[in-house]
């Protein structure tokens, strides 16, 4: 129960931070093309990727399982955003900016994967 606990209270800091970038990233550059949803998704994964690089068994930190979810799942879970980058992705397409929603897709696909990737892998050789 005490994970929920966590879970819970990293979602909230998690989402406040999205909702926190989102409104910054509307206000400096519009909101014509999600900008917001697409750096809460590659900072998200990037930091997803570090933080279990670093503190995973084995890895150069210990950290208790609660912990981990309480970061990963809890702050992270609620950072990230791709349940809104589904919807606003849909949202372009039936606007007819077609255009705009594949440059969302690729560029979400494509930068946040090697994000998580470069986040895991500079995890992993931290304090090594």
């Amino acid at each position: 129960m005490q994970d929920y606990v966590y879970v819970m209270i990293g979602g909230a800091i998690g989402s406040a931070a999205r909702m926190a970038l989102s409104d910054f990233a509307a206000i400096r550059f519009g909101d014509r093309f999600p900008v917001g949803t697409f750096l809460a998704n590659f900072l998200g994964c990037f930091a997803i990727g570090f933080v279990l690089g670093v503190l995973s068994p084995g890895g150069p930190l210990v950290a208790s399982d609660a912990i981990r979810k309480l970061i990963v799942v809890g702050i992270l879970g609620g950072f990230t955003t791709f349940s809104s980058f589904s919807y606003q992705t849909i949202q372009l397409f039936q606007s007819g900016q077609v255009h705009y929603a594949f440059a969302n897709m690729g560029l979400s696909l494509v930068v946040c994967l090697l994000s998580t990737w470069w986040g895991l892998a500079l995890g992993q050789m931290v304090l090594r």
